[in-house]
C-alpha cells in the first residue's frame, strides 16, 4: 500500500463533522469504554490508525479526532461527552 492509499483509507475510515461551525474528522473503532486520542500540532489523526484498532480488539471504543480550526492561537475550551455518548466540542477561544 502506498502512503497516498493509506492516507485515503484512513479517510474513509472516518467521518466529518462539524462543532460549533467549524468542520473536522473523526475516525473511531471498537466498542466499551472510550479512550480519546489528540495529536499535537504538527501531526494527525493518522498516527493512531492502528492504535484505534488494537484498542477494539481489546474491547475498547478508540476515538480519535481532528481538532477544528488549522490557526495555532485556537484551542478548544470545553470538550465533555453527551447525553448519548458522543463527544461534543462546544467551545473555541482565540
Amino acid at each position: 500500500m502506498t502512503s497516498r492509499q493509506a492516507i485515503e483509507a484512513h479517510r474513509a475510515a472516518g467521518s466529518r463533522f462539524t462543532a460549533a461551525g467549524l468542520e473536522s474528522f473523526v475516525r473511531e473503532d471498537g466498542t466499551g469504554e472510550s479512550v480519546i486520542h489528540l495529536h499535537g500540532v504538527p501531526a494527525s489523526s493518522f498516527l493512531y490508525r492502528k492504535v484505534l484498532s488494537e484498542l477494539a480488539a481489546r474491547g475498547l471504543r478508540g476515538i480519535a479526532f481532528e481538532p477544528a480550526g488549522s490557526r495555532p492561537r485556537r484551542r478548544w475550551a470545553a470538550c465533555s461527552a453527551g447525553p448519548n455518548g458522543v463527544w461534543e466540542l462546544s467551545a473555541q477561544v482565540d
